[in-house]
């Protein structure tokens, strides 16, 4: 149960580094190539990657279109909100806007503008932003379980070829102690080796 365990372990904490270039790869970045607005997914939906200097975090949207757009009345000409404009923006769906530790959530109605100029909502979105430190963060869990597999891969082939486990001298004459460490000499269930 517990190299299960280690196993399933292991495995995500490889999965985190891909996936943390997968997004690299696919939006905006310093890092990786430029990819610019948003992207269809299927019918009204679409998604955008991006990463933001200024709020120093990569991020993934994902927009669902309405079937047609709520335009509001028109603005100012300074381009400030009417009391009318007003009005239509507050029987629109709220959001909800979360931050903790660069860590972001937004759920909320996404607007443009239009040459009026009125506001237009589009539809909804909903953003979840990583931030930067927490995405290099997550090279750093493989780095012990690549030592822990290639120590276990090491000791298999030692034990193949009669070899202590841990110094790797010469075990054939004493096959259940190692003279030059004195380890004792087991196989994984417990077993001594018989040569």
């Amino acid at each position: 149960m517990r190299r299960r365990l280690f196993n399933i372990v292991a495995v995500l904490s490889l999965v985190a580094p891909v996936m943390v270039l997968l997004l690299l790869g696919l939006g905006k970045s310093r890092f990786a190539g430029w990819s610019t607005g948003r992207h269809r997914l299927v019918g009204r939906w679409h998604y955008q990657v991006y990463d933001s200097g200024m709020m120093g975090c990569l991020g993934l949207s994902i927009y669902h279109d309405w079937p047609t757009p709520d335009v509001g009345p028109p603005l100012a000409p300074n381009l400030n909100w009417t009391p009318a404009a007003l009005r239509w923006y507050d029987r629109l769906p709220t959001g909800r806007h979360i931050r903790k530790f660069g860590f972001g959530y937004d759920h909320d109605t996404y607007f443009e503008r239009n040459a009026t100029p009125s506001m237009i909502a589009m539809g909804r979105y909903m953003s979840l932003g990583i931030p930067f430190w927490a995405a290099g963060a997550v090279w750093l869990p493989p780095i012990p379980f690549a030592v822990l597999i290639r120590w276990r891969l090491v000791a298999r082939h030692r034990l193949k070829r009669g070899l202590c486990v841990v110094c790797g001298y010469d075990m054939r004459v004493t096959p259940n102690r190692c003279p030059e460490c004195g380890a004792a000499s087991k196989l994984p269930d417990g077993q001594p080796v018989n040569r």
